[in-house]
């Protein structure tokens, strides 16, 4: 577990980090003083989890912070991605196709960075600005 904290706390704080920009550049932080901490809350609150569980935040934009952890399984970490939350696409919510937006997401803009995206490609008059 000491490794995995690591890892979140590396890409979190780390500019370095080449997962950086998708954690640590889009404002999500490490909320604990210390990984020790943090694996320390973790066991009090859950246990000691075993190999097969990752940690997961509930809220993907949220920081690794008391009550946005949790254990899960693989296959519902995976579930839980930026751009696997699109399995319920709504056009309407959207200012491009399902494809643009995925790709967008998956290069880590959030959507109101993509809104913004397309309100500049309107007001610019961008060929394709759709």
């Amino acid at each position: 577990m000491d490794r995995r904290l690591t890892a979140a706390k590396q890409r979190c704080e780390n500019p370095n980090d080449k997962a950086y920009p998708l954690y640590g550049g889009r404002g999500i932080k490490f909320d604990f003083p210390s990984v020790t901490e943090a694996g320390l809350y973790l066991i009090k609150t859950f246990g000691l989890p075993s190999r097969s569980m990752e940690l997961d935040r509930i809220d993907t934009n949220g920081n690794y912070t008391k009550g946005n952890l949790r254990f899960v399984p693989r296959a519902q970490n995976q579930a839980n991605r930026r751009i696997t939350v699109l399995s319920e696409f709504r056009q309407e919510y959207w200012p491009y196709c399902r494809a643009v937006v995925t790709r967008k997401l998956s290069e880590g803009m959030t959507r109101a960075e993509i809104i913004k995206a397309a309100e500049t490609a309107v007001s610019e008059k961008r060929k394709n600005w759709r």
